[in-house]
This record gives structure tokens, sequence and C-alpha cells, in this order.
């Protein structure tokens, strides 16, 4: 095999792997669709849903990443069954789903998870294994929701700000998620999501 061939044969490789990824990225669109399109927004502003059997979902066990797969039917586009019976039931069905709200202000008491690996979360390993939670209030101004001396830590970024977390369901609204930690200010801090914005995405999966 020479090297002219070997180098064609990695790009394929390659190119492979990257449609690969992008085409499941794509198709987990359906995991978090309803029956009907998103048209109905309203519907979906200012709802959660429980999960059938309302069961805590999180011990403590940790998890290896090569032991996760998705769900049969959620790949390939379509709604699809999650259980064997063909119930025809949605992913958030089974685990729930988080509504989400725009009309989140100064002062709110939230909850945030995460898995950090450094930070200021009590009672946490922080080894980015183990889930965590912060719980406190969130400060806002006109850009952003923030946490005043409070580093979240590695681990939790992109992890929702949560109002109205209800311990039993392991649900709420979710109004931010977290950027990152800034060192000047000394602040946790979540970008003020603009709703028509986050609205036309959503309807981009629908």
């Amino acid at each position: 095999m020479n090297k002219k061939f070997s180098l064609y044969l990695l790009i394929v490789l390659i190119a492979i792997m990257v449609i690969t990824s992008h085409t499941s990225v794509i198709s987990q669109r359906n995991a978090f669709r309803a029956p009907e399109r998103i048209k109905e927004t309203a519907r979906f502003k200012t709802k959660h849903e429980r999960n059938l059997k309302n069961e805590k979902r999180n011990d403590g066990t940790t998890f290896d990443l090569k032991d996760l797969s998705f769900s049969p039917g959620y790949n390939i586009q379509k709604e699809g069954p999650l259980d064997p019976n063909k119930g025809n039931a949605r992913l958030q069905d089974y685990t729930g789903a988080l509504g989400w709200r725009f009309d989140i202000g100064n002062n709110t008491l939230t909850n945030v998870f995460g898995y950090p690996a450094s930070g200021d979360m009590v009672n946490c390993t922080k080894d980015g294994k183990h889930l965590c939670e912060w719980q406190g209030n969130v400060q806002k101004d006109d850009y952003y929701y923030f946490i005043d001396d409070v580093d979240l830590g590695s681990g939790t970024s992109g992890s929702p700000l949560i109002f109205q977390y209800n311990r039993n369901e392991h649900l709420g609204y979710v109004y931010a998620s977290i950027e990152a930690y800034a060192n000047k200010t000394n602040e946790s801090i979540s970008p003020i999501w603009d709703e028509q914005i986050f609205l036309e995405l959503l309807s981009k999966l629908s």
C-alpha cells in the first residue's frame, strides 16, 4: 500500500467519522419532540413533563460512556418506541422533561447540577464523575444571570439553571445555562436567553 493511497484512505475514514457524528447529533432531535409539531410554543414554555414511573434517576452511580447508546427508534429521524412492547412512548415519558421560562427576575432561588472537577460546590467529591448540586439565589443584570462569589467548577459548563426545582419529580423550569466563571468579578455567569431566538431554534427541531 503506497503512501498516496494511505493518505486518501485516511481522509475517507475521517470524513465517514465526521458525517456519522453529525448524523447522530441531528438524529437526536426526535427525542425532544412532542407528537405534534412545535407550533404550540406556549404549551411548552411553561410546562415540564413527569416521567411515567416518576422514579429517582440518580443514586450516585457512575457510568462508563462506552456503555451508553441510543434507544431504538430515535436514530432514524422518526418517532419510535423506547420499550420492547412498542408502547409508542417518547423519551421524555421515561426521563421527564424540564419546562422553560423567560420571565425569571433578580435574586431568584435556583438549583444547578453538574459534574465538577473543581470549584466551590459543597458536599461534592469534585472528581468530574459524580453529580453535585448547588442551590442559592441568582442575580440578574441587563445581559447575564450571575452567581456572586461562587465558582461552580469545570464540569458544570452548560448546566441548566433550574427554577422551582421539585426534588420528588426531579423537574423544574430551566431559564439559562452556565457559560463560565469570571475570575475578575468572581462570578459564575449565564447569558440571558433571547426568547425569539430560543423558540426559532426550537422550531427547527420539529
